[in-house]
């Protein structure tokens, strides 16, 4: 399809060739003219003199008649060369046109097959969040039937960690530090020029004060990840490694600047909606590495509300965590 559009771009720059060309001859030819009726009328006024004059110059006068003649030849072999190039640009013009339409009828083709693998990706894209849904919903049966040992112990390490984010932030409320409508606002203002977009919240100076810390802390006694993220998936903070300056450039600011992100989707979804003490998922990651992860989410319930999820992810490929 690019070749042939290549073509057809080269048989329209010759084309437009050929008008510019005939469209000078129009041009000269029109000239030709001017100058030559121009000369018609110097000529006839001469030769009117002669005759109101009665100059005795018959001979010389017929003489001029026949260069009349002539010039009037010419003047219609002029006017016929005219109508020519007239008729060769028209033709040409028809060219172009035509060309034109293929060149139109190629780019619909083009957008037309875009559409549809651009439709085609968009259902494999959802037919594998599907099976990764599915996955999880299974893995987190498992879990829970006490049918996978070598999860439990991140299991119990996620529900302390979560009561410990439960309880910092209940005693923050209870001693009027921190009030509910800070905690659970949702009136988010994009941080200008961030990309991808990052939000801030009333809780998100408080978060970094007092949630970062102790992701910290988790992160470097057992290097595992662990996040707070609301329920629309909003993280209000994140691990100091994940809160590192923006630079502009796309793919590291989406790597290292996490804090003030919004992210709900795949698993996250019916992991929001779940009632249960925590549930379980599985996931690849998107470094590129194809590694599966775990992640835990454990709900988190400030007076009487769900405010959203403490989360904790983990591998265990080789014995080892993230």
């Amino acid at each position: 399809m690019r070749r042939k559009a290549g073509d057809a771009g080269r048989s329209f720059a010759v084309v437009a060739s050929e008008v510019k060309k005939l469209a000078g001859d129009s041009r000269m030819a029109a000239v030709e003219i001017t100058q030559t009726v121009n000369s018609l009328g110097n000529e006839a006024g001469k030769f009117m003199e002669q005759i109101t004059s009665g100059a005795d110059t018959s001979h010389d006068a017929q003489d001029r008649f026949s260069s009349l003649n002539n010039m009037i030849a010419e003047v219609a072999g002029a006017v016929s060369k005219v109508g020519e190039c007239n008729g060769e640009i028209a033709q040409s013009a028809a060219t172009v046109k035509l060309r034109l339409g293929e060149l139109k009828s190629a780019q619909h083709n083009v957008k037309k097959s875009n559409n549809k693998l651009s439709t085609l990706l968009v259902d494999a894209h959802d037919k594998i969040t599907d099976l990764d849904i599915n996955a999880s919903k299974m893995f987190d049966q498992i879990v829970h039937a006490g049918m996978s040992p070598v999860d439990e112990p991140y299991v119990e390490q996620a529900l302390s960690y979560a009561e410990k984010f439960r309880a910092m932030t209940q005693k923050a409320l209870d001693q009027g530090i921190l009030s509910e409508a800070e905690l659970f606002d949702r009136n988010y203002q994009q941080i200008s020029g961030s990309n991808p977009p990052r939000y801030r919240s009333r809780l998100t100076d408080w978060a970094d004060a007092n949630w970062r810390p102790l992701f910290d802390k988790l992160r470097g006694e057992n290097n595992l990840s662990v996040i707070c993220s609301a329920e629309d998936g909003f993280l209000p903070t994140h691990m100091s490694d994940y809160c590192k300056a923006p630079t502009g450039d796309p793919e590291h600011d989406n790597a290292w600047c996490r804090n003030g992100i919004i992210v709900k989707n795949g698993v996250d979804i019916p992991a929001k909606e779940s009632t249960a003490d925590y549930m379980m998922a599985v996931y690849a990651h998107e470094g590129g590495t194809h590694e599966t992860f775990r992640n835990i989410y454990v709900p988190l319930y400030f007076n009487g509300r769900r405010w959203g999820d403490f989360e904790l992810a983990y591998s265990i490929r080789d014995s080892k965590h993230i």
